[in-house]
């Protein structure tokens, strides 16, 4: 498991923040208000330690970008953050999960390790578009529920629908909250088991 938050950084009192715990690619931070603003991603460095970045990482490798709350390409383990455009912020998206536990470790080590060529060019939404997610295949051999989940996604006709990261979580992008709102309402009554969450991207 992760280190208490406690122990790798002294958040001030005054920030809330959301851990939801579904799998291993789903948990995330999200600072809600900042003094009773919303907060952004200075807001989000606010009262930080320095080396913030390494404590981060520590966590876990996708935790630097869930501080950095901003839309960024990850090198490296992912740790490695590269700022581009915002031409996704605003997207309404669904998260959905089959409530299935789903490691990353196994994942990774299920990967057949074939590079399959860099990232396509473009700004993110075309990098989002014609892009991939190489851990596809090995998570859904340990999870077969993905299938469902990214089929129920698809059948609300998103203008993207992926599993995000190691599994089992599955997102789906769309070009208005109410189609976003009308997919969730179906998946909810067709698999009420299934966890979800609403938001739009930054």
């Amino acid at each position: 498991g992760f280190p208490p938050l406690s122990e790798a950084f002294e958040f001030p009192t005054w920030q809330a923040w959301t851990l939801p715990e579904v799998a291993d690619d789903a948990y995330g931070w999200r600072v809600e208000t900042v003094d009773g603003a919303p907060a952004g991603p200075h807001a989000l460095r606010y009262g930080l330690p320095e080396d913030w970045h390494a404590r981060a990482a520590a966590l876990g490798a996708d935790v630097p970008a869930c501080v950095e709350s901003r839309t960024c390409i990850g090198r490296g383990t992912g740790t490695e953050l590269e700022a581009v455009d915002d031409s996704l912020a605003g997207t309404p998206v669904l998260l959905v999960n089959p409530r299935v536990p789903l490691a990353t470790g196994p994942v990774f080590a299920h990967w057949d390790g074939t590079d399959r060529g860099a990232l396509p060019k473009g700004d993110a939404r075309t990098i989002a578009l014609e892009g991939r997610n190489d851990l596809e295949i090995p998570a859904i051999s340990l999870c077969p529920q993905i299938v469902g989940v990214l089929a129920a996604l698809r059948g609300t006709s998103p203008v993207l629908a992926r599993m995000s990261g190691s599994g089992a979580t599955c997102f789906a992008l769309f070009d208005s909250d109410a189609a976003r709102d009308e997919a969730a309402a179906r998946i909810a009554a067709e698999h009420s088991g299934w966890w979800q969450l609403k938001g739009s991207l930054r």
